[in-house]
């Protein structure tokens, strides 16, 4: 069975995930959002961000694909 080591690129991928989700969690709470919408504003922006992603890496349609990623990266930030 293979070893399993951690990838410090990946170790990177997962913190700046984590604080970009806190970040638009507290971002969505400080514009008034509470409860649920607070929670589903960073969902649907990093999920956006994860399929335009998929989409791209994937060989899709790529026009559509890099206008929701710009979108998401944009709300993101």
């Amino acid at each position: 069975m293979g070893r399993i080591r951690p990838d410090a690129v990946l170790v990177q991928a997962v913190i700046a995930g984590a604080l970009s989700f806190a970040h638009l969690h507290d971002l969505a709470t400080a514009a008034g959002q509470d409860g649920w919408k607070a929670w589903a504003y960073p969902i649907s922006v990093d999920l956006l961000l994860v399929a335009a992603w998929r989409r791209l890496r994937g060989g899709g349609p790529s026009r559509l694909a890099w206008c929701w990623f710009v979108i998401a990266l944009v709300a993101s930030l």
